[in-house]
C-alpha cells in the first residue's frame, strides 16, 4: 500500500497535469478557431465579397 504522503503527492501531481492539459486544449481550440476564421476570410476575399461579407463568411466558418 502507498503511504499517505506519497498518495497525496501523486494526487497533487495529477491535478497539476490536469490543469496543464486543460490549458493546452484551450490554446489548441482557440488556434483552430482562428485558422478556420482566416480560411473563411480568404475564401470571402477570393470571391470578391465586401468587408461585411468577409466577416460573415469568416464567422460562419469559425463556428
Amino acid at each position: 500500500m502507498i503511504p499517505t504522503s506519497s498518495a497525496e503527492q501523486v494526487l497533487q501531481t495529477l491535478a497539476g497535469f490536469k490543469a496543464y492539459a486543460a490549458g493546452t486544449l484551450l490554446v489548441l481550440e482557440l488556434a483552430g478557431t482562428f485558422v478556420f476564421a482566416l480560411s473563411g476570410a480568404a475564401a470571402g476575399v477570393k470571391h470578391r465579397l465586401d468587408l461585411f461579407g468577409v466577416l460573415v463568411v469568416s464567422c460562419a466558418t469559425a463556428t
